[in-house]
């Protein structure tokens, strides 16, 4: 989630909150019980109240069917967008006002509840999707309830000062992106507003989220081919600092002209890499003939719908049934040929990120 989405939208608290000073803090008012008069004294102690920072980690649970939407817009009419957004068929209601932003121009803000069955993201499209929100930019999180943390050390930074406070419910409101689902792991931030044992304010953002954040694995694998490109992969290098560049550039142009080649200093090696295509391979190695270093390789096929990644100890289905790879030249098809992986993992589905020939 990006952070600038978290200060747009978790930063919006439509609460109350007592101000206080540090005299107010300290005290706690009691009556003096040998006074002869006390008629018309309150005699209950005054409970002051505090507001204090809090994070945690737990698991999200369910989707609470309403969502908190941020868009620009320049139309100022907000009993004609909030009739326009409650008549979508899956809104049951909104809570909106106007907010100036920073480049001094109008923000939308709501509070939209949705009836059952609803799903957010199709709702948020179809909002952003009106005349007042063109060219917004998609701004949105959704209510989701989490496992309460149980006790917890809060801290409040005007003070200083900090307390343990045990959350008596199983599960707490929380503002998620629109993309978490339930059973994620997420990191949560915010605030919380206490009188007493009471807690008069809370407000709960998602910071992070494990369970969606990518993680990337190498692993090998050893396949058959099951088919073969024409695009052609050519790489190497060279101590030769003082090589002639330009010389390269234009000879390679008269083999083709749609050639790339690039160029790149690496300490007191010249590296260089290209695109063209497997019928030029024999004219490019003969241009490159002096050369100590250079590989060719074409893009294949494989079948493979999983892969076993060792560290997780167990099989991950891949987004696709078909991998694509670089191999060296020479192979035929059906020959098997053993490959380096490379994957990134979200949500326990695998995507490549490039395959080659080991």
């Amino acid at each position: 989630m990006e952070q600038e989405t978290i200060l747009k939208i978790g930063g919006i608290v439509i609460v109350a909150v007592m101000a206080f000073s540090m005299i107010a803090a300290a005290l706690i008012y009691v009556p003096d019980s040998t006074s002869d008069n006390t008629d018309g004294i309150n005699t209950n102690p005054i409970v002051n109240t505090f507001k204090y920072d809090l994070e945690f980690e737990s698991s999200t649970i369910k989707e609470l069917n309403s969502f908190r939407m941020l868009a620009k817009t320049s139309h100022l009419n907000k009993q004609e967008i909030d009739l326009v957004v409650r008549g979508l068929s899956e809104v049951s209601s909104v809570s909106s006002e106007f907010r100036k932003n920073e480049g001094n121009n109008w923000d939308y803000f709501a509070e939209i509840s949705l009836k059952k069955n609803a799903l957010v993201d199709d709702v948020v499209d179809k909002i952003y999707e009106l005349k007042y929100f063109e060219g917004a930019e998609k701004v949105a999180m959704k209510y989701m309830t989490i496992s309460s943390p149980g006790e917890l050390m809060l801290y409040n930074s005007e003070l200083d000062i900090d307390r343990n406070f045990v959350f008596e419910a199983p599960t707490l409101p929380v503002l998620v992106s629109t993309e978490t689902l339930p059973g994620d792991l997420v990191s949560v931030a915010g605030t919380i507003t206490l009188r007493g044992k009471d807690i008069t304010a809370l407000e709960l953002v998602e910071s992070s989220n494990t369970t969606a954040q990518p993680q990337y694995f190498s692993v090998t694998n050893t396949l058959p081919i099951i088919s073969l490109g024409n695009e052609l992969l050519f790489e190497g290098q060279t101590s030769d600092t003082n090589i002639d560049q330009n010389y390269y550039q234009d000879e390679i142009a008269k083999i083709d002209e749609s050639i790339q080649l690039f160029f790149v200093p690496d300490e007191n090696t010249i590296r260089f890499a290209g695109q063209s295509k497997v019928e030029n391979s024999d004219a490019i190695l003969n241009l490159f003939s002096s050369i100590e270093s250079l590989s060719f390789f074409q893009d294949a096929e494989f079948e493979l719908s999983n892969v076993f990644v060792s560290e997780l100890d167990k099989e991950i289905q891949l987004d696709s049934n078909t991998l694509s790879a670089q191999v060296r030249l020479g192979h035929a098809l059906d020959e098997e040929v053993n490959l380096s992986i490379n994957l990134v993992i979200a949500r326990d589905v695998a995507s490549v990120m490039q395959a080659i020939e080991n």
